[in-house]
């Protein structure tokens, strides 16, 4: 029996022209949701976030061990 070993790579930071890519997409989609009629709500699932709330929010970085206690 052999042993089968996977690497993972570390995700790579975007170009900037695949940021811009996204970007332009991203606001496609808003005025497609905005002429449609349609309406973003948020639903007892997912509520909206207090002005408090977000401003505690911060990124997460798993690989240090103090956030990945604290994240558990």
């Amino acid at each position: 029996m052999s042993i089968i070993r996977t690497v993972i790579n570390e995700p790579s930071q975007p170009t900037e022209s695949e940021i811009k890519k996204f970007k332009e997409e991203a606001l496609k989609e808003l005025v497609a949701i905005n002429d449609s009629g349609e309406k973003i709500f948020c639903n007892e699932d997912c509520p909206e976030l207090t002005d408090e709330q977000l401003a505690r929010l911060m990124p997460v970085h798993f690989r240090q061990k103090e956030y990945r206690l604290t994240a558990q």
